[in-house]
């Protein structure tokens, strides 16, 4: 599974802070606890569009006062429809739309990112960028572009 495929690459990377890593598995809209990091990365894009706002309020309800939700923000594709996916298209503005709401704010954006960050899974037919964003509890952040 994709849960033991992350476990595996933790433990084999030799990082010291790599057993401060949890990696959990289940039901996401369920889960309970309070973390310093939650990465999500391209999980909003395979949800359907009726569930974003329990996307955005699960997320807030997970993060520590000080924690931080890293988005993935893919695929960005002016060109296809809304209704289009899974994947769905994803924009800044969307993520924006929906964890502003949840209480969460952009702290550091970069919406520019050379090809070679850019996401390219596997089984994705076509062309759509990556942007990655920074979120936190609280006021408005500074929410610079890159």
């Amino acid at each position: 599974s994709a849960c033991d495929a992350a476990k595996r690459e933790i433990e084999a990377s030799g990082h010291p802070r790599a057993a401060s890593v949890e990696v959990c598995c289940g039901d996401f809209f369920r889960h309970t606890g309070a973390y310093d990091l939650v990465w999500d990365c391209t999980f909003l894009c395979a949800l359907d569009p009726s569930v974003r706002e329990r996307w955005a309020a699960a997320h807030r309800s997970l993060l520590k006062p000080q924690g931080r939700l890293l988005t993935a923000i893919f695929p960005i594709d002016a060109s296809r429809p809304d209704g289009s996916g899974p994947p769905y298209p994803l924009s800044l503005d969307l993520l924006r739309r929906l964890l502003q709401p949840a209480g969460l704010h952009a702290v550091e954006v970069r919406e520019t990112l050379p090809a070679s960050e850019q996401h390219r899974p596997g089984g994705f037919s076509g062309e759509a960028e990556t942007a990655l964003a920074v979120w936190a509890i609280g006021g408005l952040g500074g929410g610079g572009g890159g």
